[in-house]
């Protein structure tokens, strides 16, 4: 296994959103959105690439808070260099509210941590759909783009504390 920084991780959901993006056409406007689908996906697509990830790992204080995408756990020595993943993605039905839910990922991710997982390095990346959606200040917008132009990855980087 290998370990996985931000900007592979990041560099990896631009390819498999390249890879899906008829399925991701056809999932977004769906009721209940795409966000767990594309959590198991992404887990799988990181998987048969031979990373380290994990997925619903406890990282939180509170016990039913869990974070959607855990790598290098197993696999590094500094808990710097474990990466603590939020994925949200923007539907038909939470598109008013997307923009929102980047932002309460982060403040969860920047204030719910364990004293331990505080070390971790820690970040949100949403999947837009909308052409010219506005993103949270501070979140690196259109750095990845589909081929098509339609699907936008957009994140934000936590440092460890």
């Amino acid at each position: 296994m290998r370990p996985l920084g931000p900007a592979n991780i990041v560099w990896n959901v631009h390819e498999w959103v390249n890879a899906n993006i008829e399925n991701i056409r056809s999932a977004w406007p769906s009721a209940g959105g795409w966000e767990a689908w594309a959590q198991m996906e992404l887990f799988q697509w990181f998987s048969s690439g031979d990373a380290d990830v994990e997925r619903e790992q406890h990282i939180y204080r509170a016990a039913g808070e869990k974070t959607d995408l855990l790598f290098n756990h197993h696999i590094v020595r500094s808990p710097t260099n474990i990466v603590a993943v939020e994925l949200k993605c923007q539907s038909l039905g939470n598109a008013n509210s997307f923009v929102a839910g980047l932002a309460q990922d982060l403040h969860k991710l920047e204030w719910s941590t364990t004293e331990a997982t505080k070390r971790y390095t820690r970040m949100v990346i949403g999947l837009y759909v909308a052409n010219e959606m506005k993103i949270w200040p501070g979140f690196s917008q259109n750095m990845w783009v589909d081929e098509t132009g339609e699907v936008g990855v957009c994140y934000y980087l936590l440092a460890p504390s």
